[in-house]
């Protein structure tokens, strides 16, 4: 190799030499600046300042308070849940809410004719007896204008007419007012008290019960009630007397629009039975309301026959009508409710 070259090669290694300072150089000065980048932050961090120790304090107290009320109401409803019932969620209109509701009393299909078996038997409930002046007034009479005793006095007369007892012979000691005073037994009706008080109800409806008294009829006839047998003991004693004739002529009945009343119109005659035959209608003061004498009431083969051409003979004579009102019960009975005049 000649001078040349060597001299060649030694320049470019030089040169080489002074290109790779260069580079050195300047890594180093970009290191120099990152890390003087990085210090200038790391400064800037440095430069917050910590809570002083007042801040701290409060923020500590804060935080007591909160914590310390929010277990106080924790455990106020935790209290109030263990003593107080849990209320149920109100019902939302989306459920399907039923109330129950008591079924409703089927209305019957009835007869209205007056002839007729159904009519009868509710003619059969108007409480009419001898003592009728609490029945036919001026005004409208109900169950409660109409004395206890009388009203028991119905039923049993009604039920004794229709033979609804039971014949046998008790002692003596059990009965009161007795004819024969030496006798030991006497045959006597009993009358079941489940039986009245089935029929009591048919007649005046479930609001009122019998009661467990005497019944004297005043008509030398008693009912004695036994507390032992709980059951009404009815006989005859002696004395008596002479009651008035009840007579009635039904007109026509007729239904509510609803089917749960019946009312039956009729006409009502009080006959005295003395030297003249008087009729009456409707009871003032002490006196009945007289409408004057008939001679088609007789007395036959010891009973009276009645003329019902009567009812025609006195119609403008002043005689009224009457309407009683029916009603029905649970058990579709339909029981008397109520009788009054009515201007027809």
């Amino acid at each position: 190799m000649n001078e040349n070259e060597n001299n060649s090669l030694e320049e470019n290694r030089e040169n080489i030499e002074k290109d790779n300072e260069v580079v050195e150089k300047q890594n180093e000065e970009i290191e120099s600046r990152n890390n003087s980048s990085r210090k200038g932050k790391r400064e800037v961090v440095v430069q917050y300042r910590k809570p002083s120790f007042f801040t701290s304090l409060l923020l500590f107290l804060m935080g007591v308070c909160v914590t310390t009320v929010a277990l106080g109401c924790f455990y106020m409803f935790k209290l109030k849940d263990k003593t107080e019932p849990v209320p149920q969620a109100p019902q939302t209109k989306e459920e399907n809410v039923v109330e129950e509701k008591e079924p409703e009393t089927k209305v019957p299909e009835v007869n209205l004719d007056i002839n007729g078996d159904f009519v009868k038997e509710l003619d059969s409930k108007v409480p009419r007896h001898y003592r009728v002046e609490e029945l036919y007034r001026q005004e409208k009479t109900i169950a409660e204008d109409i004395s206890v005793a009388n009203r028991m006095l119905f039923v049993l007369d009604k039920m004794r007419n229709n033979k609804e007892y039971e014949e046998m012979t008790v002692e003596v000691g059990k009965l009161s007012k007795i004819s024969s005073p030496n006798a030991t037994t006497l045959d006597v009706q009993k009358f079941s008290i489940n039986d009245v008080e089935k029929e009591y109800k048919k007649v005046y409806g479930n609001k009122y019960d019998i009661v467990r008294n005497n019944i004297d009829t005043n008509m030398a006839y008693i009912y004695n009630y036994d507390s032992a047998d709980d059951c009404f003991y009815g006989h005859f004693y002696d004395g008596g007397g002479v009651s008035p004739s009840l007579e009635h002529q039904l007109i026509r009945a007729e239904k509510s629009e609803d089917g749960k009343e019946i009312y039956t119109y009729e006409y009502f005659l009080l006959i005295h039975v003395n030297n003249v035959y008087s009729y009456s209608n409707v009871k003032v003061s002490e006196d009945y309301y007289k409408l004057g004498t008939y001679d088609a009431y007789k007395l036959e083969d010891g009973n009276y026959t009645f003329d019902e051409n009567v009812f025609n003979y006195f119609k403008d004579k002043g005689m009224k009508t009457f309407k009683n009102t029916f009603k029905l019960d649970a058990n579709g009975n339909y029981y008397w409710y109520s009788t009054e005049p009515v201007n027809e």
